[in-house]
């Protein structure tokens, strides 16, 4: 999946060992054995770069802002931020708890409970939906799955 126009992913990555790691990429593709990945700072200067195993990769998110610290959840308290949240007509509306205990509505699209992987687009302003465009799942992530809304048929 490459980005739109030219632009690099924003990644927060999640590796089963437990590091996160923050930075872009020009093509992430779930299918390759490895992601390349630039670490960047907040104003977007390269610190290195890793070859990260995608067989490693536990989730990854898409961000739009790199700088945001993650450290407390957003509360219906915390300004309201537009967001493009997808069209869920035609997806499957699931709720993940994540094995580290988060917890993240969204909407996935052709949803196979049976798939190693998935992406999930986060609706809900709750679930950081202002910052994260969509979300790359892995079995292994996932502590616990429920199904929301399927597709009309």
């Amino acid at each position: 999946m490459q980005p739109r126009g030219g632009m690099k992913h924003k990644l927060v990555v999640l590796l089963e060992d437990g590091r996160r790691l923050k930075g872009t990429a020009d093509v992430f593709d779930p299918e390759k054995p490895f992601l390349l990945l630039r670490r960047v700072d907040v104003e977007d200067h390269v610190l290195g770069f890793l070859d990260i195993e995608m067989k490693d990769v536990v989730a990854a998110f898409f961000v739009r802002d790199l700088a945001l610290d993650r450290t407390s959840r957003q509360t219906a308290n915390d300004p309201e931020v537009e967001a493009d949240l997808p069209d869920p007509s035609g997806g499957t509306t699931i709720r993940l708890r994540f094995s580290w205990g988060e917890v993240l509505d969204g909407v996935v699209y052709d949803y196979d409970p049976a798939a190693d992987w998935f992406f999930l687009f986060p609706v809900g302003m709750l679930n950081r939906a202002s910052n994260n465009e969509r979300v790359f799942v892995t079995k292994k992530a996932l502590a616990a799955t429920e199904v929301l809304t399927a597709p009309a048929v």
